[in-house]
């Protein structure tokens, strides 16, 4: 349970009050596993704790487990497409992507989480992955299947409670549409847009599979991305120090610097419901009845407003 302290940043990188237009994306966590220069070694690191799921196993020969690996070209043990990683599907040199080989499991199974920190309600998200069929078509036997992959944001670790409705899609890999002699993977892309509802500062975002199968199954990650939608920002105060504006918290209240002068102000949610408003000579406006969270700041001066997203956040 968060407690009431009001440190404001406003500039965290999830939260920066920074102009732009309404729809414009910012992307806050990046992930294609490395190995972009020709001198890394032709197979990648593991998975770090915070990023790997279930008991998954590093597997140099990707028997069963995963593999951090550069362009992969198929085995005697393994009938599979070869290719390299989603930005540069044809080089052999550069490029790391995720290789998965799963064994048979039950239900929604994790294979790559983060975990983002600092959310708020309220705020937009895209959550979007690259994914591929590594199995060609010429090897698919009746048994084998292909693999069924999900993007989902829950409140803990395991695909469980999302924090949104939306915050969920499933899609079926097929190879069918894939040159069987293609010498790069089909990558496909999966995305999702939703809108944070829970009241957690946290999150999971996790690439998972749904029932794997021993028996075919075999697919790749690549290019991980979380982003957070703008908000527009509007105006410019009269002020000639308007470029300058600053905010700080002490006290209970919020303190806007560099306005000068007498100045009205309005504290919405990030719904649009008006919390606090007013004006004031001396650049302070009451923030001590108001919970930690996202909020927008309209400081009108001449007529002219500007609005700014801020953060309240902390415990104590």
């Amino acid at each position: 349970m968060k407690g009431k302290c009001y440190a404001l940043l406003v500039s965290l990188a999830l939260f920066s009050a920074i102009e732009a237009s309404a729809g414009e994306w910012e992307r806050v966590y990046y992930s294609d596993f490395g190995g972009n220069s020709a001198t890394d070694p032709h197979l990648g690191p593991e998975l770090t704790q915070d990023e790997m799921c279930n008991d998954l196993e590093y597997d140099t020969r990707l028997l069963s487990g995963y593999l951090i690996t550069k362009y992969w070209e198929g085995a005697d043990y393994h009938s599979w497409y070869n290719g390299g990683d989603h930005t540069s599907p044809d080089d052999k040199e550069i490029g790391y992507f995720m290789a998965v080989n799963p064994d048979s499991r039950d239900g929604a199974v994790p294979v790559y989480r983060v975990k983002q920190e600092n959310l708020c309600k309220g705020t937009k998200f895209r959550f979007t992955a690259y994914v591929a069929n590594l199995t060609r078509p010429d090897d698919i036997s009746a048994s084998e299947v292909p693999p069924v992959l999900f993007l989902g944001v829950y409140n803990g670790p395991e695909p469980k409670t999302r924090v949104a409705e939306y915050a969920y899609a499933m899609m079926t890999i097929s190879s069918d549409e894939h040159d069987a002699n293609a010498t790069s993977l089909n990558w496909q892309k999966m995305s999702i847009e939703f809108t944070l509802n829970s009241d957690m500062d946290f999150a999971y975002f996790i690439v998972g599979m749904q029932n794997p199968e021993a028996n075919g199954f075999d697919f790749a990650i690549d290019d991980i991305s979380i982003e957070m939608e703008r908000f527009e920002v509007t105006g410019a105060l009269s002020s000639n120090k308007a470029d300058n504006l600053s905010f700080f918290e002490e006290g209970g209240s919020l303190h806007v610097q560099n306005v000068g002068g007498i100045f009205s102000y309005s504290i919405s949610d990030l719904t649009g419901k008006s919390m606090v408003s007013g004006s004031t000579a001396n650049g302070m406006i009451p923030v001590s009845n108001l919970q930690p969270g996202a909020y927008l700041v309209t400081i009108s001066v001449n007529g002219e407003k500007r609005v700014e997203r801020i953060l309240l956040t902390g415990s104590k």
